[in-house]
């Protein structure tokens, strides 16, 4: 009976070992279509506007595929940017190196640059609290998740964000997120409903989030509430 105990879980260890490469191998197979996808569409943009500037056929179009072409390579570089954050997110083998980080101050950076979006869609932003915790890499997190709720909220709409030392939370008011898209939201490539919407991103943002959050054993959570969208981190 010992032996045969001892077997399965030595085949337990085994399988769940295999499993685990396996879905890494998964993940990164996922994540590299993803990524190719992604890059494929502006460099078919860039490539169809230059050869229109080559052609010279149309020259008084030439500033506007000028500009599409200078777009077309910020979008990738900010695809490149958030893909390289990820990496370093992911990366078990880079030590955190925590400090005393004040929440606050990144909430209040974050203000002042989507202050033009903010009052371009006339939001409210409520600040509450206050909230100091030992982390690193917290200001990419931060960022991105402030980032979220000023590109989903809804135009004359608010975002209360409230703080404490054992969680923070930033809700807007938006569109409820449809569960089947809910449920995978903290995937890399995982952007919504882009398409009804308008909105354009590299879909790593969240990723990262969690990512992030999961390397210090915190908790985050997406979900629907009252007439908005509420994201959480339990520290």
């Amino acid at each position: 009976l010992g032996s045969a105990l001892i077997s399965l879980l030595i085949a337990y260890i085994m399988y769940r070992s295999y499993k685990s490469a396996y879905d890494m191998e998964q993940y990164r197979r996922t994540t590299s279509n993803a990524m190719a996808h992604d890059l494929k569409s502006p460099l078919a943009v860039i490539s169809l506007y230059a050869e229109n500037l080559k052609s010279g056929k149309n020259p008084e179009k030439n500033q506007y595929y000028m500009d599409g072409i200078l777009n077309e390579v910020k979008a990738m570089n900010e695809q490149v940017a958030s893909i390289l954050d990820m990496a370093k997110a992911e990366d078990v083998n880079t030590e955190l190196h925590k400090t005393k980080v004040d929440i606050g101050n990144i909430i209040n950076t974050a203000a002042d640059v989507y202050a033009e979006t903010i009052k371009t869609k006339n939001i409210r932003l409520d600040i509450q609290g206050s909230c100091q915790i030992e982390a690193a890499l917290m200001y990419q997190a931060v960022m991105n998740m402030m980032d979220n709720a000023v590109k989903y909220v809804t135009k004359d709409g608010k975002i209360t964000v409230q703080m404490s030392n054992e969680r923070l939370s930033i809700q807007n008011t938006s569109e409820p997120i449809p569960e089947d898209i809910l449920k995978n939201i903290w995937n890399p490539f995982v952007k919504g409903d882009n398409s009804r919407h308008g909105h354009k991103g590299t879909g790593l943002g969240l990723s990262i989030v969690k990512t992030i959050m999961d390397r210090h054993g915190f908790i985050c959570e997406m979900k629907n509430a009252g007439d908005g969208v509420e994201v959480k981190v339990d520290f």
